[in-house]
């Protein structure tokens, strides 16, 4: 079993933490209680890694014969932590990749090739947030991790640090022992929860809901989709890849339908509305064509009477997306959103 594994190889101790200045940084390093007295006898500078690829831990320097050796603070804790002496192949990650968060709970030794699992989990999808594996998505907060190349959604939610832990959830069930956490001191709690069973890919989530008339999201093809109600038939208007683009979309279409004087998202924009529409163009997907001319778009006579598919080619097979439609442009929407998420 990997659980108690993590729990061994973090030696999981949290008494508490203190600070220990660090020179030439404006961040202190935060220890733990029982290693502080021990690295407060030295003074701290900040200092490239052996890496050098540019990170800065906190270190000390001897001369030994004429040179100058470094001893880094976080390896300090891992040795004491370890009761031996670290070779050169052995890693000291920082669990949550914070570089002066040097206590025991997030530190543990690893190989390079374990410490490269972390980079890559928590592969940063914006700088929207201080946490990994979230980002601003409009007023609510997406969780997201890559395992094996594959982008992986987790949800929407209303607040950063819920997100975060979602995140670590998800870190911890694919990466195990390898897993990058935002919050490495509760990781009892989230054993706990995946003991019990609990999904992160299927936490609690927040469907995206749109400011604008006529706008909705939609799951399957992660895009807005615009509509119009006239005569008491819901019109579908297409599958955008913005909030904004559908809301256009459907001012054009209650243009077309309604007047010009209809209600739109953006009145400003009602004269360029009605220059494009008297130009030819028709916001309205025609439901009598029975070829499509767009690629990636067929014709299944088989569903429905006969009904719209996108498709995408993959390693030499054909592959259906989810969904039929009325129109082939409702299709080809649909693939172009599929594509864009990918």
């Amino acid at each position: 079993m990997w659980v108690p594994q993590i729990l061994n190889t973090l030696g999981y101790i949290h008494n508490g933490m203190k600070e220990i200045r660090v020179k030439g940084s404006s961040s202190n390093a935060i220890v733990s209680d029982e290693d502080y007295e021990y690295l407060n006898q030295w003074s701290w500078t900040l200092r490239v890694g052996n890496s050098g690829k540019g990170k800065h831990y906190a270190a000390r320097s001897i001369n030994l014969d004429g040179s100058t050796v470094n001893f880094y603070l976080h390896r300090e804790v891992a040795s004491r932590m370890e009761s031996r002496e670290l070779s050169s192949l052995e890693v000291v990650d920082h669990i949550n990749g914070n570089p002066f968060d040097n206590r025991r709970v997030n530190l543990r030794v690893v190989s390079y090739a374990d410490n490269a699992h972390n980079k890559v989990s928590s592969r940063p999808m914006g700088h929207t947030s201080k946490y990994h594996g979230v980002t601003k998505f409009q007023d609510k907060w997406k969780a997201q991790i890559t395992f094996k190349g594959e982008d992986i959604y987790l949800g929407l939610f209303d607040s950063e640090s819920e997100a975060a832990e979602v995140f670590d959830l998800a870190a911890l069930k694919y990466y195990k022992n390898n897993a990058c956490l935002n919050f490495p001191d509760q990781i009892d709690k989230y054993i706990g929860q995946l003991a019990s069973g609990v999904n992160p890919k299927k936490s609690k989530t927040v469907t995206p809901t749109s400011k604008f008339e006529g706008v909705s999201w939609n799951g399957s093809t992660k895009s807005w989709v615009a509509n119009i109600t006239y005569q008491k038939e819901r019109r579908y208007l297409g599958i955008f890849p913005t909030e904004e683009e559908a809301a256009r979309a459907r001012d054009l279409g209650a243009i077309k339908l309604i007047g010009r004087h209809a209600t739109l998202n953006f009145p400003k924009l009602r004269q360029e509305y009605i220059t494009q529409l008297e130009s030819g163009f028709d916001p309205i997907p025609s439901k009598h064509v029975r070829t499509s001319k767009f690629k990636g778009v067929t014709l299944r006579k088989d569903i429905g009477g006969g009904r719209w598919q996108a498709y995408v080619t993959e390693d030499g097979k054909r592959k259906y997306l989810p969904g039929t439609f009325e129109t082939d442009i409702q299709a080809k929407n649909a693939r172009e959103a599929y594509l864009k998420s990918r």
